[in-house]
């Protein structure tokens, strides 16, 4: 179990950064609402909107996907967080989106593929 949080943290941090290089102003990382987390709310510069973003670390040993990553349950939980969030700050939701960021990690060759799918709920 602690090699799998290493993975996570590890998947974080690289999603972080690359927001971040894209222009992203993170503002919280794996925020708790409850039982709700958040692994990431940040701020698209670029498009003025406040974005919450889930992050799935994959180790290359695994051959599933970015549709195999996140599922209908998982979706609905963030959703409900987004709700909650908008309620607590007073955010119009009509202002947020959520985005998905799918981090394999190759640990023979040590690098990592990203993939960001902006506004999965559209």
């Amino acid at each position: 179990m602690e090699l799998r949080k290493k993975t996570g943290d590890l998947g974080e941090a690289l999603a972080r950064d690359y927001l971040v290089k894209n222009r992203y102003e993170i503002i919280e990382k794996n925020f708790r609402l409850g039982h709700l987390e958040i692994d990431i709310i940040a701020r698209d510069n670029n498009r003025k909107e406040l974005v919450f973003v889930e992050v799935k670390t994959r180790d290359s040993k695994f051959l599933d996907g970015v549709e195999e990553a996140l599922n209908s349950n998982q979706i609905k939980k963030i959703k409900r967080a987004m709700v909650v969030y908008s309620q607590e700050f007073e955010i119009d939701l009509e202002k947020m989106r959520l985005d998905f960021i799918f981090v394999k990690i190759d640990k023979i060759s040590k690098k990592a593929q990203l993939q960001h799918l902006i506004d999965i709920l559209s």
